[in-house]
């Protein structure tokens, strides 16, 4: 969807995957006290910055094909 809007694929990747490690980051407590994010627990969210990981190996994959 990102390139819809100019974006390239990687880097819409890249930056959605950002955001989950600093929420991470604030559910593991390592920024700040804030450890409550509603609604999204550290395992979720560990989960889904794997699932942008593979998704960012599949985009390096299709930049190598073309």
């Amino acid at each position: 969807r990102c390139e819809i809007f100019g974006v390239p694929m990687l880097l819409g990747i890249l930056t959605r995957l950002g955001d989950k490690w600093s929420r991470i980051e604030r559910l593991a407590g390592t920024r700040g006290s804030d450890r409550s994010v509603r609604d999204e627990s550290l395992h979720d969210t560990m989960k889904d910055a794997a699932v942008y990981t593979l998704l960012g190996i599949i985009a390096l994959e299709r930049e190598a094909e073309v």
